[in-house]
């Protein structure tokens, strides 16, 4: 990366999302009785949240009872495991689709060099 002009701290962030991608699939989700769904590995979240930078209580909500808008007003929906499950995954797939997509737009500019296009 360094080749290509990223800088120390570029890099580690680029390490940085990897890193919380991969732990975030390592969370573990169950149903309780009314099959609302909790997290098994807190400590997981833990890691995922220092690595992205925000709170455990905020991913968590964000996760297992997100706010919907249901017509004028705002609501909480409890999360079954398998929609809590999806959800990580979505939000895996946007964090990738985000951190590579502008790693790969740089690349791209860094490898671009016009005075060799004659």
């Amino acid at each position: 990366m360094a080749t290509v002009g990223f800088s120390p701290e570029e890099e580690f962030e680029v390490f940085r999302f990897v890193a919380a991608i991969l732990h975030i699939g390592n969370i573990e989700t169950k149903g309780d009785r009314s099959d609302q769904a909790y997290i098994a590995s807190p400590e997981v979240v833990e890691k995922v949240c220092h690595l992205l930078g925000v709170s455990n209580s905020d991913f968590s909500r964000a996760v297992l009872k997100p706010k919907v808008k249901a017509g004028r007003e705002i609501v909480t929906q409890a999360r079954t495991k398998r929609q809590a499950d999806e959800e990580l995954g979505a939000l895996c797939k946007h964090i990738y689709e985000k951190a590579f997509g502008g790693l790969v737009d740089r690349v791209n500019r860094a490898l671009d060099r016009p005075a060799l296009k004659s």
